[in-house]
């Protein structure tokens, strides 16, 4: 899913990365906004609109976390903006709850105590 993610920014087929992806009652919460985004049509139209800002950008796992619920997923974001041409490189922690091997809910922290305590995982060598 991650790798498919990345190779968005050379397709922008983001229809068919949703539907490959994504439950059709699939919930996303980026940190950017404050309520989720709900339903395939709608995180296509959110996904076009944040990749209108990327030149290149890659997403790297660099941990997960899980036990018999949500996974939590250590992400780091890189990439290149558009118009600016400035590089970033920021970490994110996914919590992701799965229905059928796809993506119902995906929600971003900023924060991994916070991302491992809404997964339910507290203990700190979850």
């Amino acid at each position: 899913m991650y790798a498919a993610f990345s190779a968005l920014a050379q397709s922008g087929d983001c229809a068919s990365y949703v539907a490959e992806y994504w439950d059709p009652d699939g919930e996303y919460r980026p940190v950017e906004e404050m309520h989720a985004i709900r339903g395939h049509d709608a995180i296509v139209r959110w996904i076009s609109r944040w990749l209108e800002a990327w030149d290149e950008f890659r997403d790297e796992i660099e941990e997960v976390a899980a036990d018999e619920g949500p996974v939590v997923a250590a992400v780091r974001v890189n990439g290149r903006g558009r118009e600016s041409g400035m590089e970033i490189s920021q970490r994110l922690f996914h919590v992701i709850e799965l229905r059928d091997g796809k993506i119902l809910r995906l929600w971003e922290y900023l924060d991994r105590r916070q991302a491992l305590e809404a997964a339910g995982l507290r203990s700190p060598n979850a």
